[in-house]
């Protein structure tokens, strides 16, 4: 089945505008992640970690298909300056869906209720803060997904533009 130009150029201009979109998601949390790693530190302590089960969502193509995930969601208190705040970003950038559940617990298998931890915040605005600074691995993989939409769109669409 072939398609006719104007068809081939939106679905270009769609994947370039949706990986310019994910670009610019990408750029904000690696910049905040970098940037927290110069943050002050005070003593926090964890407040609730609370494991969630989950589905996916169904896939393109694959309506009936989806996946059981689990996820793990933490909350943590903490003061600046005799104000108290509350978190629940552990890195910026994560995900943390697992889809099998002993993982998704050893993943937060290190954060328990009351337990102390440091917690790095923003000078600039205090109530935005997280425990471990920089940025999760999963944030690379999606760069590299965003980086092929990017790449394959602007490709099709000169390709487009060129023979059509």
């Amino acid at each position: 089945m072939l398609m006719d130009h104007s068809t081939v150029v939106a679905l270009c201009q769609t994947l370039c505008a949706l990986g310019a979109l994910g670009s610019g998601r990408i750029i904000y949390l690696w910049n905040r992640g970098r940037r927290a790693r110069r943050w002050p530190t005070v003593a926090g302590v964890i407040t609730d970690v609370r494991f969630h089960k989950g589905w996916t969502q169904p896939s393109v193509g694959r309506s009936n298909v989806r996946l059981r995930v689990y996820s793990a969601k933490l909350r943590y208190r903490y003061e600046v300056l005799g104000k108290s705040y509350e978190g629940t970003r552990e890195r910026f950038g994560s995900s943390r869906r697992e889809r099998n559940r002993s993982k998704a617990e050893e993943t937060y298998g290190r954060y328990r209720p009351d337990q102390s931890v440091n917690v790095h915040y923003d000078p600039a605005s205090p109530a935005s803060s997280v425990l471990e600074p920089g940025t999760d691995a999963a944030l690379r993989s999606q760069a590299l997904l965003v980086g092929a939409m990017l790449l394959i769109g602007a490709c099709g669409w000169i390709v487009a533009s060129v023979w059509f």
